[in-house]
């Protein structure tokens, strides 16, 4: 009895950075240090990422030297389209859905953002941890402030919370036939913070939900975490066809900026970004919908190297994470049993998967996929373009990608199409998703 993804909504907090600016701000905060200067060029140049958004706002403003800084983006949530009026978001423009809101000149502090993420409101004094004392800020001796991991979160609370409400209400709102009454499970994922009472029960409250709606939380598993939440939801509904999961993934990366010069700092400032995904699953008592992605298989391999050179523990200032740059080729080297399961139970070969649904934890991770099984762009197209518009969102990504997918193939008015779904996390965990897209 299979497990049917009806529809996933995205979400991004309104406000982004171009990534050539946030590149020339970074290297401005290692002054005389010119080799830190030279390879944050090199990895923000070759990132492949050309911007990202961040509930940070503290960042803006004309830098000195080379980059423009991006004014906050009001990005209009439409089906399909994502607008920014402050300068030109990058985007292709067919990814969905993401929050309105207010927007300011480039560099003015005086933000209006009474309608936050999703269009979620909330007064003026519970918006972002001040204009007037934001998170990060420079210090009277001209050093940047440094916010403990107590800080960080209560913004994660703040924040996260909107970013969850919203784009579970999108499901309803971009879909109206479906119905929140019908939710009979939540699952929430993030990786970026705590708060009990958790945004589970957020959700129920703020959708209406029935109080005995059954809730879990999938806390600190990282980037791929949204594929066990999907696994989750399978066997939910193949134990009751009658089920409706719904599957909300938040995570707020960049307030866990840090301004060191050692590899993996410097590297999850070059592509971690701030977004929340959710996907409603159904079993096989409700029919799929045009466009629905049927699941068709799930499975987890942990690689026998890698366990050190992917971590994410809690720090005094921040969460720390361990991102080495030996990743991409721990992967490609292990994609041989990552996806014997696959071909074995299907009777398939890398031939039979039309588009490969790729978690762009960075560029060179869909690279090397793309190359040691021989894809072309089209193949891949939906995760470079959102590590491009979006950078790497942890556990969110995926299920962004795949929105991305369905989106692409409903407006070629394909036909029933095979999809491979890929996440990567702390482990070195791979996850894999076999779908059906049903036209």
């Amino acid at each position: 009895m299979p497990a049917y993804i009806q529809h996933i909504s995205t979400r991004v907090p309104e406000n982004y950075y171009d990534q050539q600016y946030v590149r020339e701000f970074m290297k401005r905060q290692f002054p005389g240090d010119r080799l830190t200067s030279m390879i944050l060029h090199r990895i923000y140049t070759q990132s492949g990422i050309e911007k990202r958004h961040s509930v940070l706002r503290e960042f803006h403003g004309e830098p000195d030297g080379d980059g423009a800084g991006a004014a906050p983006a009001a990005v209009e949530g439409n089906t399909g389209t994502v607008p920014g009026n402050a300068q030109s978001s990058g985007a292709s423009g067919q990814h969905p859905a993401t929050p309105t809101g207010q927007t300011t000149a480039r560099g003015d502090r005086n933000f209006d953002t009474t309608t936050v993420a999703g269009g979620v409101s909330a007064p003026p004094d519970e918006q972002l941890v001040g204009d007037d004392e934001p998170l990060f800020r420079i210090q009277p001796d001209g050093t940047m402030r440094v916010p403990t991991t107590g800080e960080r979160n209560a913004l994660y609370t703040r924040e996260a919370r909107k970013l969850f409400i919203a784009t579970a209400r999108g499901i309803f709102e971009e879909r109206p036939d479906l119905q929140p009454a019908s939710v009979t499970h939540v699952i929430t994922v993030s990786c970026t913070g705590f708060y009990a009472p958790g945004p589970d029960l957020d959700i129920v409250n703020a959708l209406g939900l029935s109080p005995a709606t059954q809730r879990l939380h999938i806390g600190f598993m990282g980037c791929y975490a949204a594929l066990p939440a999907l696994r989750m939801a399978d066997s939910i509904t193949g134990n009751d066809p009658s089920a409706v999961v719904l599957i909300v993934a938040a995570e707020l990366c960049t307030l866990h900026l840090k301004f060191e010069s050692d590899t993996d700092s410097l590297l999850s400032t070059t592509v971690f970004a701030d977004g929340c995904a959710a996907a409603l699953v159904t079993g096989s008592d409700t029919p799929p919908l045009q466009g629905a992605l049927q699941v068709d298989q799930l499975h987890a391999l942990v690689t026998p190297n890698g366990a050190e050179d992917m971590a994410w523990t809690i720090g005094d200032h921040g969460f720390d994470m361990v991102l080495s740059s030996y990743i991409p080729d721990i992967i490609e080297g292990n994609l041989d049993s990552v996806l014997a399961p696959v071909w074995k139970g299907y009777g398939l070969t890398p031939e039979d998967i039309s588009i490969w649904a790729v978690h762009p934890g960075g560029r060179a991770i869909v690279d090397k996929v793309q190359d040691a099984l021989g894809l072309n762009e089209t193949q891949v197209a939906s995760s470079r373009k959102i590590l491009r518009d979006y950078g790497n969102m942890s556990s969110a990504t995926v299920l962004f990608v795949l929105r991305d997918v369905m989106d692409r193939l409903r407006e070629s008015d394909a036909g029933e199409q095979r999809v491979l779904a890929m996440a990567f996390g702390p482990g070195l965990t791979v996850e894999t998703g076999l779908m059906t897209y049903l036209p």
